[in-house]
C-alpha cells in the first residue's frame, strides 16, 4: 500500500487490484482485499489533486489558448485520473480558473 501512497484512492485501489490479478489471485480474493485498504484523508486527496492540477495546468497552457479550453482539458484529464468533479472545481476556484 505504501508503494501507491502518491496516488488518489481510486488509482490506489485499481493498482492494487491489478497487482493481485497479475499475481494470479481470483477476482473475489482481490476484491475482498480491497475492502481492507484504508482510504486516505480528504486533505491528502486534495493535496494530491493540487499537485496533479498544477502539472496538467502547465501542459494545458502550452496546448490551449482560451480559458474555456484549458478548463475543459483539466476537468477531463483529472476526472480520468479518478478525482471527484466537486474537488476539481474547488481547486480550480482556489486558483481563479
Amino acid at each position: 500500500e505504501y508503494k501507491y501512497s502518491s496516488k488518489n484512492n481510486e488509482q490506489k485501489k485499481k493498482c492494487i487490484y491489478d497487482a493481485f490479478i497479475r499475481q494470479g489471485f481470483d477476482n473475489d480474493v482481490a476484491l475482498s482485499m480491497l475492502m481492507h485498504i484504508k482510504s486516505s484523508k480528504k486533505e491528502d486527496e486534495l493535496k494530491l489533486l493540487r499537485i496533479e492540477y498544477h502539472k496538467k495546468l502547465h501542459l494545458a497552457e502550452n496546448k490551449y489558448e482560451t480559458r474555456k479550453d484549458i478548463r475543459e482539458y483539466l476537468i477531463k484529464t483529472l476526472r480520468n485520473k479518478g478525482y471527484k468533479y466537486s474537488d476539481i472545481v474547488k481547486v480550480m476556484e482556489e486558483n481563479d480558473l
